[in-house]
């Protein structure tokens, strides 16, 4: 399956949950686990071509003492890609783990997908 019929799937599959994210019942009785294939990368294959120029607010952290940041999903994209060029660097191999330090908010803004884009599983 190409990563185009995967993205087709997964968006499909989304957008029957949120026709229906005000009746569980009618969400629950539709939706059906989308065929993306084997390869599908949420990061890659969704959440990257979302992203490309899209200046759309994705974050915002409010933090205890009020300051407010805001992450746009192209800037969470580019943070994501250069946290997964670092993990490979860093010898992170796909489908390995990466470990990262409690209480680090302010730098995890794109540990998910960058860490999605690298094919490894975080842990805090």
């Amino acid at each position: 399956m190409d990563r185009t019929t995967g993205r087709a799937a997964y968006r499909a599959c989304r957008d029957i949950l949120l026709r229906h994210r005000d009746d569980y019942d009618a969400a629950v009785a539709a939706f059906r686990w989308p065929d993306i294939g084997d390869r599908f990368n949420w990061a890659l294959d969704w959440f990257d071509p979302f992203a490309a120029g899209n200046p759309r607010i994705a974050l915002r952290i409010i933090g205890e003492d009020g300051t407010d940041r805001s992450y746009s999903f192209a800037e969470l994209a580019a943070r994501s890609d250069r946290l997964a060029t670092s993990l490979a660097a860093g010898g992170v191999a796909p489908w390995g783990w990466s470990w990262r330090s409690p209480g680090g908010w302010p730098g995890c803004p794109g540990l998910a997908p960058g860490g999605t884009l690298a094919c490894c599983a975080g842990l805090p």
